[in-house]
Order: structure tokens, then sequence, then C-alpha cells
């Protein structure tokens, strides 16, 4: 990369949205395919157009490949379910009240025609949730924090609305939400991931390349990536990819590369890459066709593990945050004479990025550990880091000493003797 490329690179990592996650999958790719052999980054093919990657692997002809990532973000923005509960749960906290033994019900249509066809959520837009919160459930909650035993139950439907909340006191531990998905796909083209596959497609053509092209479709926080073979109500990727290969005869191989949990679970040490690689069907012939599906797989093989899912990338971290994103915030190890806290969270505090209400309300125990402490007169004795050289934080590491009599009443340490 020349410095023109690197500075343009790190303007597009410093956005913070879907454009960042698509620049950092290029230098994740960028470097696995450099451990395999020659990689150049947006050369000069002869055409308006420069793909993101030439790679040259010996035993395969050279090929470009673009890289996109795609994710659930405008689903998620067009059907605004989550922001209705947020908004809705920050209602309820004006009343006194949280989230448990709430359950919530959306309603939804199939709009636009047979196979081009999506869910559409009826909700109000985005911009009126607030106020449609504010005005169709106050009463409700009032009723509740007046009667907090019985079971209530408030729906609101017309054209473009259909929910129902209801809140049973004997659930107050847990809450509900039930909405068809509008994740799923379910039409062959309108939707983000032909769309992409078509953009990038026609960025290939524009390059003037005439050797074998493809497009690398990485995980931006999609969950219909792992939607393979489809069902009844959705169509998988395999179709979608399939239909965008008849249409696309320039275009020899699309490759899906996806974060996921070997056991379900959000532990770092089970989080992995899996791919799959699709070849154009609809061409005569791909060069090295089962040499270029080794060195694709390889390339994501090699690759660092993913610390957490990607299904979160695209969602914004809130302000006052931003600054403890993939910190160790909130972790700590409790022990008589040893604690441990992450260092970039004290560091925050110390400078006022991060307040005391926030730090307190996000590490109860250690903060009443720490008074027990200071209490007990047992003061800090020393204080090191320990190191996490794979990720984005370290540990603050505090020792403490045996009470210290100047600092608490005094006691009687001999044994005490019967009258």
């Amino acid at each position: 990369m020349n410095e023109s490329q690197i500075e343009q690179h790190i303007k597009r990592l410093n956005r913070g949205d879907g454009r960042s996650v698509s620049a950092e999958w290029e230098v994740v790719l960028a470097n696995c395919f450099s451990k395999l052999g020659n990689v150049e980054y947006e050369p000069n093919l002869g055409g308006p157009s420069h793909p993101d990657l030439l790679i040259s692997v010996p035993g395969v002809d050279p090929f470009v490949a673009e890289i996109v990532s795609v994710s659930d973000a405008g689903y998620e923005n067009a059907n605004p379910v989550r922001y209705f509960e947020t908004a809705f749960e920050r209602l309820a906290r004006k009343k006194g009240m949280g989230l448990g033994g709430f359950d919530f019900r959306f309603g939804g249509n199939d709009v636009g025609v047979f196979r081009e066809q999506k869910t559409q959520i009826l909700l109000p837009p985005k911009s009126d949730i607030d106020s449609f919160v504010e005005g169709t459930f106050c009463n409700f909650l009032d009723d509740i924090a007046r009667e907090p035993e019985k079971t209530h139950r408030h729906s609101y439907r017309d054209s473009r609305t259909d929910i129902t909340v209801t809140y049973d006191p004997s659930d107050r531990g847990t809450s509900g939400s039930g909405h068809p998905s509008y994740t799923t796909l379910k039409a062959r083209e309108a939707n983000t991931l032909y769309k992409a596959l078509a953009r990038k497609a026609n960025r290939l053509k524009q390059s003037a390349y005439s050797g074998p092209k493809g497009i690398i479709v990485c995980d931006g926080g999609a969950s219909y990536l792992y939607n393979i073979f489809g069902s009844a109500t959705s169509i998988g990727i395999r179709e979608i990819i399939g239909n965008f290969f008849r249409k696309h005869l320039s275009v020899s191989f699309v490759m899906v590369v996806r974060t996921q949990s070997r056991d379900s679970s959000l532990r770092r040490e089970v989080m992995q890459l899996s791919r799959d690689i699709f070849l154009n069907g609809y061409l005569p012939d791909t060069p090295n066709g089962p040499a270029l599906t080794e060195i694709l797989s390889k390339s994501v093989d090699i690759a660092p593990r993913p610390l957490r899912l990607a299904i979160n990338s695209w969602q914004q971290v809130p302000h006052r945050y931003r600054l403890l994103a993939n910190s160790h915030y909130g972790g700590v190890t409790l022990g008589s004479s040893r604690m441990k806290i992450s260092a970039r969270t004290v560091q925050a505090l110390l400078v006022g990025e991060l307040s005391q209400g926030d730090f307190r309300s996000g590490h109860e125990d250690l903060v009443q550990c720490l008074k027990r402490t200071l209490e007990q007169g047992r003061s800090i004795t020393a204080a090191s880091v320990e190191v996490s050289t794979d990720e984005d934080d370290d540990w603050l590491v505090l020792e403490f000493g045996e009470p210290d009599p100047a600092h608490h009443p005094f006691i009687n340490p001999g044994p005490k003797t019967g009258s």
C-alpha cells in the first residue's frame, strides 16, 4: 500500500460504521493471503475501477477479489423492535419499574411480490417511537404501579401498528418478546446480500482484468449468512448466490466468511471463523478450480481467531463508553488480598471520561470489596499491570496488606479469658 492508500484506509477504519467493518476485513484477508503468496492492494489493471486485492499464489492463476461486509443494520433500522423496547424500558424506569414481567408481541406483514418479499414489523417509524411509547403506554404503566400484583395487558392496533404488551407479576424475573423474523431473506434479489454482490461485480467488471475474479462476503453482523440452504419460509444464501452467478458470468467465485461460536456460548475461547466457497457453475470452466478453492479455504483457516461475534459490529457503542469498547470493563477478579480490574477502565475513571456513578453501577461487587478493605484498614501495598498480549486491554492488579491499627479502632488481639 502506498501512503495515499494507507491514509484513505485509516479514514475508513476510523469511521465506526459499516465501511469500517469492510476495511477491517480487508486488512485481515490481505494479511492472510500475503502468507500464501504475493498481494497487491487496489492495483491499477487498466480499467477505471481498482479491485481490492490482486493475489498471486504458486499453482493458481492470479485472481482479483473484492471484499464486502453485510449486516442486519438496514433491517433493524426499518423494523425498530429493539428501539421500541429501549424506549419502553426508559419510560418504565421513570415509573420505578424495569422490564421484568413484561412481554412484547409484535405483528408483521410480508410486503412485495412473491419471491421478492420482505417482512415488515407493524410499528411506527423509528423517529416516532419515543412519542408513541409515551403517548400509548404512560397510563398503562401507571395502572401497573397502582396494582403491581395484578396481570395487565394493553394492545394497540391500526393500519401501521400491531403490538400487545402484557405484564405478569408472577414472571418478574424475566421479560419476553416475539415477532416475525425480519432478517430472514424471502427475496432472491431484493436483499442486502444480492445488492452487495451486484455492486461488487460491477466494480470487478470495470477493472478490465481478464483473469479469475471473485467476491469475498464477510460477516458484518448478518444473521442470514448462517442460512445456507433456506427453508419453506426463507431463501438460503446458496440460492441467492446461484441466481447471482446466472446473471454475472464475469464472476468466478464467491466466498462467504462468518464469525461463529463452537458451542453457541459467547466465551472467547470458542469463537472461530467458518467459510463456504461457491464456484460459478454457469462458467464453462473455472481455471484451477480445486486449487483455487484450497487457497481460499486456507486463507480463512490461518486467519486470527475472532474474540467475539460480528452480529453486534454495526451497533454503535454509546459515546460515553466509546473509549471502553473491547476493554475488560465490568470484569473483575476478587480475593481477600488481591484484586484485578480493567486498566483502561481505571484510566478513564481518573481522567473523568467515566463517571463515578457509572463505574459503581458496573462494578458493584468490586466497590463493596474495596469499601470493606478500607473499613478494615487494609491499604494497597502493591500495584502492577498484568499484560493481555492478545486482547485490547490490560489488567490492573492491586494487592492489600494486613489491617493497620492506625486506620481502625483498637482491638485486643489476645485470647479472651472467662470470669
